[in-house]
């Protein structure tokens, strides 16, 4: 009878992780919000720039000051719970891989033992156990949070780009029509006043005929 072909071996691993669907799900919400929640701290930062610095107003800093620091707690409350359930992760599915190693051991013959070394086996089945475990945790949580952080900083880019006074790629054609804009107001202001200026000199000049 042949054996199903499996990716890596990944259709054998998989029975042990269905246990832990919910952990597994978690691990890749948390780390996914907190992901998020880094990327905005720039932006926050960039506001309080742009709102208080740059103004020189305190007017909104209380708000703005409780928004952000709920923001880092939310962070660092989303990252301790990926870390938590990452390692109820490692160490369930290691336990349950060791209990299967040692109840198939359990089934094997003498000659089996007589061939191969106990203690070599025993560290094959600790060390293989415990890089599974580390793969399928932490390799999870940090895929799940750098993805995250890739895409949401991409966006958060365009965004930044496409709403700034900057001109560039994305809004070229609104900065230089602002910009054209900015002129023509600027010219139609300054005509207006020399306008003023001419008929305030035309009159002084009928002033000074009439004397």
């Amino acid at each position: 009878m042949k054996k199903k072909r499996t990716f890596f071996g990944i259709g054998t691993i998989l029975p042990y992780l269905k246990r832990y669907r919910a952990e597994f799900i978690g691990i890749a919400l948390a780390s996914a919000l907190g992901s998020l929640i880094d990327i905005g701290v720039p932006l926050f930062q960039r506001y309080a720039l742009n709102r208080f610095v740059a103004l020189g107003s305190m007017k909104g800093m209380p708000v703005f000051a409780a928004i952000y620091l709920g923001a880092i707690l939310a962070a660092a409350g989303f990252n301790y719970i990926s870390c938590i359930w990452g390692m109820k992760v490692e160490v369930g599915v290691e336990r349950d891989l060791r209990d299967a190693a040692f109840s198939h051991l359990q089934t094997l013959s003498f000659s089996y033992f007589n061939q191969n070394s106990v203690g070599y086996i025993h560290s094959r089945i600790m060390s293989d156990t415990q890089r599974i475990g580390e793969l399928l945790s932490w390799t999870l949580l940090n895929s799940a949070w750098q993805l995250c952080y890739v895409v949401g900083s991409v966006i958060a880019m365009f965004v930044i780009a496409y709403t700034g006074n900057n001109a560039n790629v994305l809004n070229y054609k609104t900065a230089i029509i602002n910009e054209y804009s900015g002129w023509e107001e600027d010219l139609d202001a300054r005509e207006r006043e020399l306008k003023i200026r001419e008929s305030e000199l035309k009159e002084k000049e009928i002033e000074l005929r009439g004397d």
